[in-house]
């Protein structure tokens, strides 16, 4: 038998949006980590396919894509 206890651990958005941000940088993502500073964001829970999804206003082009 196994006893555990059930805990939560309850974020904002701005605090998920911090910890996103932080990730960013981590993984030297600094420009799209700016972009996500500065424009809206919306957040999902995808059951499809078990991911948590950031989406982010605004245009953003990657460095190995040209306009």
């Amino acid at each position: 038998m196994r006893i555990s206890s059930l805990k939560s651990i309850n974020f904002t958005e701005e605090e998920l949006k911090a910890a996103a941000i932080q990730y960013l940088h981590k993984i030297g993502e600094n420009e799209l980590a700016k972009h996500l500073k500065n424009n809206v964001c919306t957040m999902n829970w995808e059951q499809d396919t078990n991911e948590f999804s950031i989406n982010i206003d605004g245009m953003f082009y990657d460095t190995w894509i040209v306009p």
